[in-house]
């Protein structure tokens, strides 16, 4: 970029700046610094610069300060900012303040939804970005509310992906290109971490194929006008087609990682006293709904657990598990503790033990919190290196 495009540049951002900060500061380049890349500038690109910046002043965009030394050849002192309007026009671009009202257009069907388009709208016109998008990335944004608010609006069943995509879209692969874009939607704040695929589309009730609700241990799957007995070492059925549970287990355990379900399946053997839930990573809607039915059918003393990945995804999956049935006794850990799993800790980076240790709190996980905290950034922990281990058999952190 030549030294006349990059002040314009720079004059260009200082006046949003100072919009956006309500100043009425004089916004000036100036060139006299003998140290300025004006002065290494060769005569002939010194005379091409005047020139474009007799074109910015022309149209109405700067004023520019002349040297009072050196007659027809004297030396620019400086350049000053006389219109943001006219600058960005010169420059062919809108102002950050058009964009944003461009975009809250574009945005308006889904601003009174319970989506973050008005904080989204705020950061823009405060001249941040959201991961790196800005107010051009508006109709990415509608099409992701538009998909967020139709899945939103249907019976709580996975879907599979591409296939809402073309319904959607008329293209297969439409939705995956807004994954950034849903995760923003979604998540906790706007300026949350990235969140894997998987579980960006998993929350909304997407699937790149059909996942079976499997369940491990003893009793029936009640199914509409049926009854599913669990087989050993476990049973598969739609999520969507649960719509109860008959038996009496001591204990339910959720298991975040399908490797770890299966040896925990294997496990729990002839014993009737538990049973296990494989949550499919990230639970969809229609998997905590059967979830929440098989709590409901529970007895009031059996005790739920859950156990997953010790990372920020695993306990957002807790927090997702214990929100799907909020009215019962809540949910307990199970070997989520880093320093008492038994597992390989691997390091983690101190936002993201913030993170789990505040979900961890919020989950009222007291012990498991105090544990990443003495753990720090080593309390990372992946399920499959973990012991199995199953309630009922020994204390477990």
């Amino acid at each position: 970029m030549d030294l006349s495009q990059a002040t314009l540049e720079q004059l260009l951002a200082r006046g949003e700046r100072a919009l956006h900060a309500a100043s009425t500061r004089t916004i000036r380049i100036s060139f006299k610094d003998t140290q300025s890349p004006y002065w290494a500038l060769t005569l002939d690109d010194r005379v091409l610069l005047h020139e474009r910046m007799r074109a910015a002043e022309t149209a109405g965009a700067v004023r520019l300060e002349w040297s009072k030394l050196g007659g027809d050849e004297r030396p620019l002192d400086g350049v000053v900012l006389v219109s943001l309007r006219h600058l960005a026009a010169h420059l062919g671009r809108p102002t950050v303040a058009d964009q944003v009202d461009t975009a809250e257009r574009v945005l308006a069907p889904w601003a009174a939804s319970e989506l973050p388009i008005p904080t989204l709208l705020a950061t823009w016109r405060s001249l941040r970005t959201v991961r790196g998008m800005g107010p051009d990335a508006a109709p990415d944004f509608a099409d992701a509310a538009r998909l967020v608010c139709h899945l939103r609006g249907q019976p709580a069943e996975d879907r599979v992906l591409r296939q809402v995509s073309v319904e959607l879209f008329a293209h297969s692969k439409r939705i995956e290109a807004l994954q950034r874009h849903v995760d923003v939607l979604t998540a906790e704040d706007v300026q949350a971490p990235a969140r894997h695929a998987e579980e960006v589309f998993a929350r909304i009730g997407l699937r790149k194929e059909p996942q079976p609700f499997l369940v491990s241990g003893h009793g029936k799957i009640l199914l509409p006008g049926e009854a599913c007995r669990i087989v050993r070492p476990y049973v598969g059925v739609s999520p969507s087609a649960v719509i109860g549970y008959a038996g009496a287990p001591a204990w339910i355990l959720t298991i975040e990682n399908l490797t770890t379900f299966h040896v925990a399946a294997m496990a729990l053997g002839a014993r009737t006293d538990g049973l296990i839930l494989y949550t499919g990573g990230m639970p969809s809607p229609a998997w905590c709904r059967a979830y929440a039915r098989i709590r409901a059918a529970l007895p009031p003393r059996a005790t739920a657990y859950h156990w997953g990945d010790i990372d920020e995804g695993g306990f957002r999956i807790a927090l997702v598990i214990q929100q799907a049935d909020p009215a019962t006794a809540g949910l307990h850990p199970w070997l989520m503790d880093p320093i008492a799993c038994g597992g390989r800790r691997v390091e983690v980076s101190p936002a993201a033990c913030a993170a789990m240790s505040r979900n961890a709190l919020r989950l009222g996980w007291n012990a498991v919190a105090n544990g990443i905290r003495d753990a720090g950034t080593r309390a990372g922990c992946e399920q499959e290196s973990i012991p199995v281990r199953l309630p009922g058999l020994g204390p477990a952190g």
